[in-house]
């Protein structure tokens, strides 16, 4: 799997949006390839609440932790990123819709199937309701271009499935 994973890109910066549950897995993946992404950068919210109010979640702090995500991203492209990474779990239209491709950036997404037994298996109890109730409004693989929130004629997707132990990759488009 290692040498499949090739990030890089000779055009636009990319941003790459991660999706799936808490507890999915999504970070440690991305720590553990981090350096087939080339100069890139990890926005994660959960770093961002920890270094804010020191707890895993604060509704109240919500909106303030994402003014800080999304004043991040354009800046590490700014900055000379050619690839930041989005470490979050996006899984409603919504979340993703705002990030459309612009002068800045391309969008590609890297989607985490996983069973949601394992999401709560791996969960302390204070965040077993999150994963619920986000689970309900999941979507389902496969996400196609109007599912994302707007129309585009590539999309980078990485499909990405667990498989007892490690993630493999499904697909590449």
């Amino acid at each position: 799997m290692k040498n499949s994973i090739d990030c890089s890109n000779d055009k636009k910066p990319m941003l790459w949006l991660t999706i799936g549950l808490p507890r999915s897995g999504k970070t440690t993946w991305i720590w553990q390839n981090l350096d087939r992404w080339g100069n890139a950068s990890v926005v994660n919210p959960d770093s961002i609440r920890v270094a804010m109010h020191g707890e895993a979640f604060n509704p109240a702090a919500e909106t303030a932790i994402w003014m800080v995500a999304n004043y991040m991203v354009p800046a590490l492209f700014v900055a000379g990123h050619d690839n930041v990474i989005l470490d979050a779990t996006n899984i409603n239209k919504s979340q993703r819709v705002k990030w459309q491709p612009c002068d800045l950036w391309d969008v590609g997404f890297v989607y985490f199937e996983i069973e949601k037994s394992i999401c709560l298996q791996r969960a302390s109890e204070e965040m077993k309701p999150v994963i619920e109730s986000m689970s309900d409004r999941f979507a389902p693989f496969p996400l196609l271009p109007v599912d994302i929130g707007w129309q585009q004629t590539k999309t980078n997707f990485i499909h990405l499935r667990w498989s007892s132990t490690a993630y493999q990759e499904i697909k590449r488009i």
